[in-house]
């Protein structure tokens, strides 16, 4: 805290410092694409999306953001932070404005994020490992450098993959005996749906790197947040294998995303681990392909971990994906001890 003080006192005296609040949501996207035209050319960041993060179960603005506006009232800085049960594992994203770099704000953030990250210490188990995460595009040369001087660690790389899709993907091979339902035709009641829906996810990711299990009832919680509240959500393009009463596999697809408002974005796709090497993965990309095609959405992409413990990039790639770019993972360690997450 004394290197936080010391920096509000030596270089931000000038700037108004102050949480987040739903009213500077404009300011918040624009600073935003500032960034991501910059290090990609493309936005990244729209207010409906930006509105469903801040209004979500796992930020409370006052406590999990904070901002840098100069005195004429321009945001020049923006952090905020998502903290999920059980709270080891706190996912930041942070933004300066280009024409303020090296003014002190990148400092100040990371001042603020260690401060912020010692609250979820109490609520974390005993002995367990905290960290800080934040995500760089590899074209941000200046903030990979930053993190690093900081004493955070590149540990993992991430690819979007994207595909077009010039013509009617093959009909998909399922195994016999499954069948899929979208979200707008389940048989069941919607909560026990979701219920279901998210014990199987945990199993769904329980060995993919980085995965920290929640509780079945706070994941619940924001799976019904996102039906509420994001943008695009379309239920006819949640997709679920079923084998009887079982759910095997889960994709869940968004018809577009900031960056590219013609190119769909596949959030969620997997299978419960004693269902895989059957193909039904790659059924599911065919099936949503194949849907998106008879919409005329004629582009998809996705993210994927590229050192996947599950051979997840090789099945992209057989489905006719390929990466066109990457951001790195970068972690710091605010607490030691046992790590919950998947290794």
């Amino acid at each position: 805290m004394q290197n936080l003080n010391n920096t509000i006192n030596s270089k931000l005296e000038n700037y108004i410092i102050r949480a987040a609040t739903l009213n500077d949501i404009d300011d918040a996207v624009n600073l935003e694409n500032k960034y991501w035209v910059e290090m990609s050319g493309k936005p990244g960041s729209d207010a409906g999306e930006l509105l469903h993060l801040w209004k979500s179960p796992i930020m409370k603005l006052e406590r999990d953001s904070c901002t840098v506006f100069t005195k004429d009232n321009i945001m020049v800085g923006l952090a905020y932070v998502e903290d999920r049960d059980p709270f080891v594992k706190l996912e930041s994203s942070v933004f300066v404005h280009p024409e303020f770099m090296g003014k002190g704000i990148g400092a100040y953030f990371i001042c603020w994020l260690e401060a912020r990250a010692e609250l979820s210490i109490p609520k974390a188990p005993d002995n367990t490992r905290i960290v800080l995460d934040q995500y760089k595009p590899v074209t941000d040369i200046t903030g990979r450098n930053f993190l690093e001087r900081n004493g955070y660690q590149a540990v993992r790389y991430f690819s979007r993959m994207e595909r077009e899709i010039k013509s009617l993907p093959p009909e998909p091979d399922f195994p016999e005996g499954l069948s899929v339902v979208s979200g707008d035709n389940m048989a069941m009641r919607k909560n026990e749906f979701n219920r279901v829906y998210a014990q199987a996810q945990i199993e769904i990711f329980r060995d993919h790197w980085g995965f920290v299990e929640q509780s079945v009832d706070a994941l619940v919680e924001e799976l019904e947040h996102w039906e509420k509240h994001k943008p695009n959500f379309d239920p006819s393009l949640v997709f679920a294998a079923m084998a009887g009463n079982e759910m095997v596999a889960q994709l869940v697809c968004t018809p577009s995303i900031p960056e590219d408002t013609e190119m769909a974005y596949i959030e969620v796709v997997g299978v419960v681990k004693e269902w895989r090497q059957k193909g039904i993965a790659l059924a599911l990309l065919h099936y949503v392909f194949r849907e998106l095609f008879q919409r005329e959405i004629y582009k998809v992409s996705l993210d994927v971990d590229s050192e996947s413990l599950t051979g997840a990039t090789r099945l992209y790639e057989k489905a006719g994906m390929h990466s066109a770019w990457q951001e790195i993972n970068f972690e710091k360690e605010i607490r030691p001890g046992k790590d919950l997450a998947t290794q």
